[in-house]
Parts: structure tokens; sequence; C-alpha cells
């Protein structure tokens, strides 16, 4: 342009259209800065607000935590105040002077309902201004008291639910002005701590020139102020009653100022934040001077573009640097330290506070260093996983957390850091957590300690049977704890132990007589009945508290429930008396200690005494316990299944075991007799074990038992062993998944009648015999083998691999009874027919097992016989015939079991070794036969008066009656009983038909039908054997009854035999302990074989123990034959009598009843 100016080449027309392009020019070019200049001005505005929004956010934090702080430990306290008791006692001042000691505190009070207080401060600051309620949860309060401004912190005391107190208390000036009074935006912002409902708790001093002096509540300045903007003040209102956070600008006196407001935990109040206006409009100022500039100089605009466009770019790094120095300025006066880092796995940091060096306890440009660039590496390693885990949780659910964990400084001690923050997003897009960090470590341990002391003190006094109390002597009253109470029933139990729950005439006041001076405690030990008439045992310990004029002021009492203790120490002496008893009727004794694994006692082996019980039992287990009844003895050996017994009431139980005496010897059984208590002296769980040889009545009870499952005749299981035994394995098998396969056998013998009617019932029952042998060769120990009916027989074939091999042992048990054939008796053609079903498609209970192996066994009938039939659908569910191949078998066994009842219940009781069980086998079997109700012995007592219940036998659904009668009946209920009996000895009789009171009597038993056999012995009545029916639907034929009369005169005389043995056996232990009350050697020697019987203590302690059943000449004097001069020889020999021969006939049992047994003087014996 300016080449063309000073050619002289000027033209008007193009230099007004030159013109008008460069001023068209400048204006668009005016406008397009002012635009621009806009655009910045309002991004940096709203790059400050951002800013001053999350510092408020940070600040809000720090003044949440301060308070969180201070009430955290104000509400321990009051629970801790709770725990001991709300009471206006000394103990309660203690304590809250104890926890004035924290630095934070200036004085405490509890404030009780009726407005009286306990104050820890000499002057009752903390008393003062006493509210007329308590106040119901944590509260702060703000209070002006002597010129001052303080924090006033409430909590409540609640006992049992109920609010008992306040405890108050007051922080310090300047620690209420440290909470809120930090300077923030370079001292041009103020801020305020507003409570829920809008009033004042704390402002800092610089608002005071914003609020007026009036004003109480947050509310009257919004009022006052003229919000700019869309919010209304009912806005702000609801924003704040619902919790929200805001921010409005607002004009008060021609300033305009910025008011962020965030919500606090502490009383659900408000931070309230003021920044000036000004404040916020300083960093776009210079924009709006450039603004103006280039408007005026609009001519010059081309000339300095460059210019204008290097200096704003050089103005605004100068504004963004004096912001960068303005917030890390701002960032450094946060209380604690600020951190921002890469939301990565390392957490690298990005930018550290120097207060955050504070922290770390070193130089601010060694911090980096010394974490090696890692947030995670300020963590303890204990702590990070679950720290880490804890932030991406929270995270997940806002862009806000809020963690504490242990800080590692520089010189490896530890600090609690609490660390609340949030996650941003960086200018980049990457993700970036910022977190201010304040050190908890005074408020965590206080915290801590407080727990500690708290739950140490209320577990040392709930585990323990002590109750404390107090008793102020001058002003006569009795303080008690609540346990007390809650113990005793009643508030003031010790006022007067005589007249109120307690009856006693060893009283309370009764023992403050005994206090002195030189005697200041006195303690008594006596058992009292409560109202309720519990016996109870206490310990009551006082001690006296005398001034210097020797006058009682306090005591400290102490009740000790030693109840429990008594008890333990009863029950060990009871122990004690019944194990001295339980020594004398059992061979063995042992007591062993649970608690401490030892030994007490072993009168086996004393040397074993003082061991390890664990290490013995292992080698019982190992050496001499049979190995099936390791799991019989284990319940002796456990402790806690010890103690279970004695908590459910159970300390008394019996075991039976086998043992052998060495590894060569066979096993015998033994029966023990097991007592479990708790030792007195040191609370250790015991056992005392009694044992004796059983073996011979456990063998005996064993055969009974086998027997009468046994079918006599084959040895096999009979019919009812049969169907329980299959009843039980299916049943079993059935809670299997999956349930295993079995497979039922029914074998019938074909033409087994004709044989048995040609060549006799001998023959037959030979016959019988053989078959099962072939048949028990065939099948397995482990399957059910039975003969359920004449000539039928029944098998389980348990647990098969499929139904192949059951089908193939049914064709090898036919062909073994084919091959009997050759013994001269082939053509009586004897064969046996078979059928077969599975448990796997058959069914699974008995009944369908057995109902459709009887069709298939009806099948091979009727195919010809000497068939094997397995069971399938084709056949049917129902058999088309009469009845039933079992049907007739049980009732030809009916018939024969009856035939032989007498004979077989004779045979039991005369080679049975235990008569008493023998007979209770054969009432059994009667009842199962006859379908009888009960059978029962009766023993008359020695004054002839009642008749007690010995033993009875009930049928299926009868309630026994045995509980009530073996004590006896009573004498008017039965007059004269022995005169109901003829003199065959029999009494039967139908109730109905009885005469009062005998008729009431057996109706009350529901007696129907009754047939007793009468017990005579030496022509005396000495009970009877008796007969119960009570279902009306069992009839008796007069057969039945002679068989069951017949089988009761049976059942009598071998009742009389045990009675006579028991007296007997009673007669001997009288002459056993009466000859060794006689400090004289003497023996019982049998005349007939001159066999050693026994020999008394003095004779024991002369010539030691001798060997009882040899001959008294060999055991006595070493000799091969009678001595010369045999005192027993010349007692039957009144020629040849020895002069001064001592000897008495006596009764020793009773197989020697009938013969004189002589019982000879050592004395007499050395004359030869």
């Amino acid at each position: 342009m300016n080449n063309q100016y000073y050619s002289g080449k000027f033209n008007s027309k193009n230099t007004l259209i030159y013109l008008g392009g460069l001023m068209l020019a400048a204006v668009l070019m005016v406008f397009f800065i002012q635009n621009f200049n806009e655009n910045i001005r309002s991004k940096r505005a709203l790059e400050e607000y951002n800013k001053m929004s999350e510092i408020a956010d940070i600040y809000a934090s720090g003044i949440e935590e301060r308070l969180n702080v201070l009430t955290s430990f104000v509400s321990a306290a009051a629970s801790q105040i709770s725990a001991i008791g709300v009471t206006k006692s000394r103990l309660t001042a203690e304590l809250i002077n104890n926890m004035v000691n924290n630095n934070d505190i200036m004085a405490m009070a509890v404030i009780f309902a009726d407005r009286s207080y306990i104050s820890t401060d000499p002057i009752g600051i903390a008393g003062t201004a006493v509210s007329k309620k308590l106040y119901p949860h944590t509260t702060i309060i703000h209070n002006d008291i002597g010129g001052k401004e303080y924090i006033t912190i409430f909590a409540p005391i609640y006992k049992d639910g109920v609010l008992k107190a306040n405890l108050r208390a007051i922080v310090l000036s300047n620690k209420a002005e440290d909470i809120i009074g930090q300077k923030i935006f370079r001292g041009e912002g103020y801020s305020a701590l507003i409570a829920s409902d809008g009033r004042y708790i704390l402002k800092s001093r610089s608002i005071k020139s914003l609020a007026k002096k009036e004003e109480y509540s947050f509310f009257d300045l919004l009022h006052r102020a003229n919000i700019i903007g869309s919010l209304k003040e009912e806005d702000i209102k609801k924003a704040f009653s619902e919790g929200r956070d805001s921010s409005f600008a607002f004009e008060i006196d021609g300033n305009i100022r910025m008011a962020f407001l965030r919500n606090i935990s502490a009383e659900n109040g408000y931070v309230c934040i003021f920044v000036p206006l000004e404040y916020i409009a300083e960093s776009t100022q210079s924009l709006r001077q450039g603004a103006i500039f280039l408007t005026v100089n609009i001519s010059l605009i081309f000339l300095i573009l460059i210019i204008y466009i290097l200096f704003k770019e050089r103005s605004s790094q100068r504004e963004l640097a004096s912001v960068y120095n303005m917030t890390n300025s701002l960032i450094n006066n946060i209380p604690g330290g600020f951190v921002m880092c890469d939301y990565n796995e390392r957490f690298t940091f990005k930018f550290i506070s120097t207060g955050f060096a504070e922290l770390a306890g070193c130089p601010f440009d060694e911090t980096l260093s010394i974490y090696m660039g890692s947030f995670w590496n300020s963590v303890h390693p204990a702590d990070r996983e679950k720290i880490r885990e804890k932030i991406h949780r929270q995270l997940k659910n806002s862009n806000k957390f809020d963690v504490i964990y242990r800080m590692v400084r520089k010189n490896g001690t530890l600090i609690y850091a609490l660390n609340k923050g949030g996650l941003v997003t960086d200018n980049d897009g990457s993700s970036v957590l910022y977190g201010t960090i304040i050190d908890v470590t005074n408020r965590e341990k206080t915290a801590e300690a407080l727990k500690i002391s708290e739950e140490r003190y209320k577990l040392a006094i709930s585990q323990s049977d002590v109750y404390v109390f107090e008793y102020d002597a001058p002003n006569d009253i009795l303080i008690n704890s609540d346990r007390i109470s809650a113990k005793f029933g009643t508030e003031n139990i010790l006022r007067s132990f005589s007249k109120q729950n307690i009856k006693a005439s060893d009283n309370f006041v009764s023992m403050l007589s005994l206090l002195s001076p030189e005697q200041p405690t006195v303690s008594r030990e006596s058992s009292y009945e409560t109202k309720t008439g519990q016996r109870i045992y206490l310990k009551i310990h006082l001690t006296g508290l005398y001034n210097k004029e020797r006058t009682l002021t306090r005591v400290i009492g102490v009740m000790d429930d030693i109840t429990d203790k008594k008890i333990v120490e009863v029950n060990y002496l009871r122990a004690r008396k019944f194990r001295d008893t339980l020594i004398k009727l059992y061979d063995d004794h042992f007591e062993f200690d649970i608690t401490h694994d030892k030994i007490i006692a072993d009168s086996i082996n004393p040397d074993r005494e003082g061991k390890s019980f664990k290490d013995e039992r292992q080698i019982f287990i190992r050496d001499i316990l049979h190995p099936d009844d390791i799991g019989a003895v284990a319940v002796f050996a456990d402790e806690n299944s010890l103690k279970e017994k004695l908590t459910s009431g159970i300390s008394d139980f019996d075991v039976k075991y086998r043992i052998r005496e060495t590894k060569d010897s066979s096993y015998r059984w033994k029966g023990a007799h097991v007592t479990v208590f708790t030792s007195p002296a040191d609370g250790s769980l015991r056992i005392m074990l009694f044992a004796k040889d059983i073996h011979d009545s456990v063998e005996e009870e064993n055969a009974l038992t086998d027997r009468a499952l046994r079918d006599t005749l084959t040895g096999l299981y009979n019919k009812s062993a049969t169907e329980l035994l299959i009843s039980q394995k299916l049943e079993s098998d059935s809670r299997k998944d999956p349930a295993p396969l079995n497979a039922l056998l029914l074998l019938d013998l074909d033409n087994f009648k004709a044989a048995n009617d040609l060549m006799g019932h001998i023959f037959g029952d030979a016959l019988l015999t053989e078959v099962s042998k072939k048949l028990t060769n065939v099948f397995r120990s482990s399957d059910i083998l039975g003969r359920i009916g004449g000539d039928e027989f029944m098998v389980l074939m348990k647990d098969l691999p499929n139904e192949a091999v059951a089908i193939r042992k049914a064709h090898e048990a036919r062909g073994a009874i084919i091959k009997m054939h050759h013994g001269g008796i082939a053509d009586l053609n004897i064969s046996a027919s078979i059928g077969l079903s599975f448990s796997h498609g058959c069914g699974t209970t008995f009944e369908e097992l057995y109902r459709k192996a009887d069709i298939a066994l009806y099948k091979s009938k009727d195919s010809g016989k000497n068939f094997v039939s397995s069971y399938d659908i084709s056949m049917g569910n129902s058999l088309d015939r009469e009845a039933p191949v079992h049907e007739i078998s049980h009732k030809e066994n009916i018939a024969f079991f009856s035939e032989n009842q007498l004979r077989y219940i004779f045979s039991l009781l005369y080679t049975s070794a235990n008569t008493r069980t023998a007979i209770k086998g054969s009432m059994e079997l009667l009842i199962n036969h006859f379908n009888l109700s009960r059978a029962y012995v009766f023993e008359t007592s020695h004054d002839g008066s009642c008749y007690k219940e010995l033993f009875e036998v009930c049928g299926e659904n009868i309630t026994p009656n045995i509980e009530f009668l073996k004590n006896g009946t009573k004498p008017e209920n039965r007059p004269n009983y022995p005169a109901n009996f003829n003199e065959a000895g029999f009494f039967i009789a139908k109730t109905d038909e009885l005469e009062e009171p005998l008729k009431s009597e057996m109706g009350r038993q529901d007696i129907i039908l009754l047939i007793q056999v009468a017990i005579i012995g030496n022509g005396s009545f000495r009970g009877f054997i008796g007969f119960d029916i009570c279902d009306s639907k069992v009839q008796l034929s007069e057969k039945d009854i002679t068989t069951l009369a017949n089988a009761g005169k049976m059942l009598a005389w071998f009742t009389l035999r045990e009675f006579d043995k028991e007296a007997a056996e009673q007669t001997r232990t009288y002459a056993k302990q009466a000859l060794c009350e006689i400090d004289v050697p003497i023996f019982v020697v049998n005349p007939e074989n001159m066999e050693l019987l026994f020999e008394n203590d003095a004779a024991k302690n002369s010539l030691g123990r001798l060997p009882i059943g040899a001959q008294c000449y060999a055991a006595i004097f070493k000799k091969s034959t009678p001595c010369k001069n045999c005192p027993i020889m010349a007692a039957n020999n009144k020629d040849t009598a020895t002069p001064g021969l001592i000897y008495v006939p006596i009764i020793w049992d009773l197989d020697t009843a009938a013969k004189a047994v002589n019982c000879l003087s050592l004395n007499s014996m050395r004359k030869e």
C-alpha cells in the first residue's frame, strides 16, 4: 500500500474503495476480537469457578473431619459412662476428669434430666446454661461464655434404651477458631458452620462484616440478600432442607459475592464459603481493557495485530501462572496434605503439596524419591490391597472416596491418615485422583484406647460372678450396681437381707458392726433362700475406708456368687461316696482327668497313675480293645462330648466293650459304669470308670437273641427275622443315590410233602437240614438267607453288579438240590422251583419284591416245576390261585410251633445260664405267638402287705405298668390277694366279672382278661406270673389258655429257683461279712471234696491269698493227701473227734444247701 502512495498513482475512487474496505475489515476485526476476548473471559471465569468449587469441597471436608474427631471422641466417652452406670458417683467424675486431658477439650459435664450435673472444672463452665431438656442425639451448638466463643458438643447417654443424661464437652476457643478460621482465597474468603435449622454454629471473624450481630441464622442473611441469577430464596432453602450442595451469587450493600454451600455429616449441616465477586473478576479485567484499547485504536489494528496476539499469549500465560501459583498457595494452606496421581496400577504422583511432605516427615524435594513416585509406597503394605479395593468400590458408586490407612513416614514410623478425594478427568482425557490427607492418629488411638478400655471393663464385669457396691456411711446411702438389681430383682437388696428377698441372720448390718480401723476387712460365706425358693450361696467381702479421725466414711463391698462352686463341691462329695459304693460292686475302677490329660487312679496297674490318659488310651485301643468297640469307648474320651452330656444333665451312663488281656487270648465282654463330674479343686473335667466282667451274661443274651431269630431246625433265619432284615436293608438302600441292585429269591421244594409222608418226619427234617446246608454253601455270608415256611426258603442277594449274577446263583441252588438225589432217594424226585424279583424295576419295598417273586415262583411251578423264573411285567401283579405258598407254609409253621412250644420254653429255661434273661425271652415268645398285651413277674414283699413288679414284657403299642408297680401295689387295692388263686395255683378271670376293689384296679390297667400263676415256695405265697389281654379283638381258645397256664407254671418254678438263688447269695454275702469281722483266721471248706471256698481277712493276713477251689490240704499245707487228723473228718466221726476243735456247719450256696459246709478255725488245724 505504501509503494502505491508514493508513486503518484493515486485514484480517489480506488482510494475510497480501499478505505471503505479497510474500515470494513477493521470493524469485522474488532467484532471478532471482542468475541474472542469474551469467550476467553467466560472460559477463564468458568475455570476459576470450578477451581474454587473444588477448593470449597476440600475445605469443607477438612472442617467435617475435625468435627468428626471431636464428636466421635465425645460419643465414645458417653458410651463408656453408660457402661459403668449413669450415676452421680465419684467413678463418673473421675472418668470425665481423665477425658478432659485430651488437648481439644476444655471442660466436661454430665447433665441429668433434673438439670443437676457433675462438672470437671471448678468454676462450672461445662454446667452453665443447662438446657431444659436432654438432647436425644449428638448436637453441636455455639456458646458465648464470659465474652469468649466456644463450641459445645452434647452427646446422649442411654441406659437400657432410655435417655438418662447428656455428656457436654466444651471445645477450647482457639480450637474452635482453628476449625473454621483458616484463611482461604488469599484472605479474601470467609466461612461459617451452619446447623440444619439454619442457625450459626461457628463463624470466622471476617464474616462478621457480612452478618449482622443480631442475626443468629443464615436464613436472615439470605432474606436480606439480593440473589443474582435464576435461583430464588425458596430454591436455596429447599436444597438446604434436602441436604443438597448448592452455589449462588448475591448482592448486599452494593457488594456482589459468591456463596458455596457444602453439606456435612455433623448436625446434618453445612459449611458455607463466601468469596467476593472481585476475586473472580480480577483474572478477566485485563481482557476488558484490551477490548477498549482495540476499539479506540481501530486505525492501527493491522500494525499491532501481531504484537497484540503475542501480548495476549504472554498475558494469558502470566494469568495462568498467577492462577497456578494461587492454587498452589491455597492447596498448601489446606490442613494436612494434598496429592494428585494417575488412576492406574501404580497411582503415579502428578502433584504433591508441601503439607504431604510434612506428613511424610521429609523435605519437599525428597518426597517423590522416598516413595519412588508412587502413592502406594506411602501406604503400609498390609493395608494396600484393602485400601485399593475400597477406593475402587467407592468410585463405582460415585466419584468420591474416603479411606483411612496407615501411612509410612521417612523414618519408618506410622501414622493414621484420612484420605478424602475424588476422580476427575485431565485435559488429555486421562483419569486423575485427587485427595486431601489428614493425620488422624490421635483420633484413632484415642478411639481405640477408649474402645479397649470400655470392652475390658465390660468383659471383666460381665464374665465374673462378682457384684460390686458402695456404702456411704455418713449419709447412710447404699449404692447398688445394675447387675446386683438384675441378679436379685430389687434395688436395695443389701439394705436388709432379712426383710427383702433374702432370709438370713448374717445380714449386711451385722457385718458392718465387725469393721474397725484395726480390722478394715470382713468376709462371710452363707447360703440364702430367695423369695422364689432358690437356694444360693454368697461370699460377701466388705472393706472399710476411714478418715484421719478414724471415722468410717465409705465401705466397698463385693458379693461373689459361689453357688456353682458349692454345687460342684456337693456333687463331688456325692460322686466320691457313690464311687466308694461302686468300687465294692465292680472288679476294677479308674479315674481320669480329661482336662489335664492325666490318669488319677488305676486299680489294675497303679504304675500308670500320673501318666498321659491320651497316650495310654491309644495303647488300650491298639493292643487291647476289640476294633468294633472303638466307638463305644470314644464317648468317654472326648472332652466336648462329655461337656455336652453334663450340660444336658447326663452325668452317668453305661458302656459295653470287649478286651483281651494278652495278644494271644480271646476277647471278653466288659461292662463299665461311667460317672462324669467337675473337680471342685481345679475345675477340671473328670470321669470315674467302674468295670466288671460281663462276658458270660452277654454271650448268653447274644445266644438267646440269635436263637430267637433262627429257625430251630435248620439254623437259618426264621420268617420274622428274614422279613425284618430284608426290610431294613431295602429301606436303607432307598436313601442312597444311586440305589444298589438287590435280588429277592423265593425257593419252594418240589414233591417235598410226598417225600415227608412216605419217609416220615424225621426224614423230612433231615432233608430240610441238608437243603439249608446246600443253600448256605451257594450264597454269600453277607446275603440274607431264611426258612419262611415248611419247605419254602427266601434269599436276598445284596449289592449285585447285574441281574445275571442272581440268575446264575438261582440255577446253582437248583442244581445243588437236584444233586442230593444220589443217596438212595433219587426216586423221590426232589427239586426246587425258584422265583426272582429285582429292586431295579420290580419295586423297592419288601412287599413289592415279595409279591412279584411269588408270582415268578408260581410261574415256575406252573411250568412243570424245577424251573427258575424272573418276574416280568407280562406276569401281571397278582396270583390267580387261592392260597399263596407262603400263607400255607405260615399256617403249618404255626401249628408246629404250638405243638412244641412248652418243650421249647423248658429247653430255653433249663439250658440258660442266665435264668432271668431266659424268663424274659420266653415271655416275648408267648406274647408274639398269642398276641398278648403284657407278661410280668410279681414278688411278695417281706411283710406280705403288697406285691412288687420285678420285670415286665409288653406287646406293641401297650403302655408298661412297671413304673408305678415296681414299688408295690397298694394293700387296699388287692386285699387277701392269694385267695383268688385255686388249688392248682391258677387265677384266670375276666375283669368285668371281678368284684371291687380288684375290678377297678384291673380296669385302670385296661385289662380285659388275666391269666396268673402263683409262685409257691415252702408252702408260702412268694408272688405270681401273669399274662394280660387288653385288646378285645384277641380271642383265646381253651387250649390256648391251658397252654399259657402250663407255661406260667413252668416259669413260676424257674422264678422260684431264681428267688432262692438270690436269697442264698445274700446269705453268703452276710456270712462273708460276718466272718471277716472276726480277728481269728477262718476258712470255709466243702466237706465232700475238701475244696477251699473262702478265707477271711485274718487268714489272708496270716497266709496270704490262697487258691479258692483247691483242696484245703494242698492250699494251706502244700500236701497231696488229706491231713492225718483232719478236723473235718474228725467232726463227722464223734469217736475220733479232736478235743478243742472249732467248726460250724453253714449253708454256703444253693448247690450245697443240703450239705453241711464246715467253717474251720486255723487254730484247730494247726494242732496237726
